[in-house]
């Protein structure tokens, strides 16, 4: 997780929230086993998969990290177009 928080600060110049932390690192997980599906008991959330974090002209990466937690019971929505 450290190396995620890093490569943000340094590339992106932007602290992550633990949870962009978390959401970067399940986005680029690779999975582990074909054919099943995940998160899974074997499995979670698959292996870590740094590399996916810089963005390459085959991958490229969006994020957006919230300045306010959600209060309980609130909700917020975005559309993006590409």
């Amino acid at each position: 997780m450290a190396e995620v928080y890093d490569f943000s600060n340094t590339i992106w110049d932007h602290n992550p929230s633990p949870a962009m932390v978390k959401a970067l690192l399940i986005n680029g997980a690779d999975k582990m086993s074909v054919g099943s599906s995940y998160p899974d008991m074997g499995q979670g959330w698959g292996r870590v998969n740094l590399t996916k974090l810089v963005e390459t002209p085959d991958y490229r990466t969006f994020f957006y990290d919230q300045d306010q937690p959600l209060q309980v019971g609130g909700k917020e929505s975005k559309r993006y177009i590409f």
